[in-house]
């Protein structure tokens, strides 16, 4: 018999997450769309119940973006298209966890240029200081066209900058 290592996340059941300073590359285009701010809303799983390490810890169930901009397009529209979630991935010391951030799922529109981006985001998060430092991502993005770009613009967790 296999013993799982075991993390366990306290706290919550509601948890926010804020990324600042956030640019998105379409690398097709050649375009930066940039935003001051990305915060998720997020309800922890059962807090202080033990879990396997990658199970999910936290579901991610809103996002508010704020200052986001694209030299040429102008404002910036980021909608959540998906759910993410969040799960511990190895062995924590005091101040670190090990933290993936799966399933993202979101619409980056500007005027002329909508794509989503996709993936998860690996990172280290800080007790101390209670950032997450990103260490690696499989992030890609794909075109939107038509109608998919009207209903991200039209989406209510659409969010004005």
């Amino acid at each position: 018999m296999k013993v799982l290592p075991l993390s366990t996340l306290d706290g919550g059941p509601h948890a926010r997450f804020v990324g600042s300073d956030i640019t998105f590359t379409n690398l097709q285009a050649d375009q930066d769309l940039s935003c001051a701010q990305i915060d998720f809303a997020a309800t922890v799983a059962d807090p202080g119940v033990a879990r396997h390490f990658s199970e999910n810890a936290a579901v991610l169930d809103e996002l508010t973006a704020s200052g986001c901009t694209n030299d040429i397009g102008g404002t910036t529209f980021v909608v959540l298209a998906g759910t993410p979630s969040v799960s511990i991935t190895g062995d924590t010391t005091v101040t670190a966890w090990p933290a993936r951030l799966s399933d993202v799922s979101a619409v980056i529109a500007a005027v002329g240029c909508s794509f989503t981006v996709e993936g998860s985001v690996d990172g280290v998060f800080d007790t101390v200081t209670q950032v997450v430092m990103p260490t690696d991502n499989t992030l890609v993005s794909a075109p939107l066209v038509g109608r998919r770009v009207r209903q991200a613009q039209r989406s209510s967790r659409r969010i004005d900058p």
